[in-house]
């Protein structure tokens, strides 16, 4: 390799590193499909954690 590619490499590394940074990310806000299907047979999703943290839900 001769001395500039070395530096090269790294700038070029930096540069793609930084137009990653800046791209916005778009959330998808989508209803949980059983959610809704329990709304719509006239239920009520509830949602509750287990004593580990971990969230389930259920239609009541």
């Amino acid at each position: 390799m001769n001395i500039l590619s070395t530096p090269a490499i790294g700038l070029a590394l930096i540069s793609m590193m930084l137009v990653d940074a800046g791209a916005a990310q778009k959330t998808v806000a989508m209803a949980n499909p059983a959610s809704v299907h329990c709304g719509a047979i006239g239920g009520r999703f509830v949602v509750r954690k287990d004593k580990a943290g971990n969230e389930y839900g259920f239609c009541r």
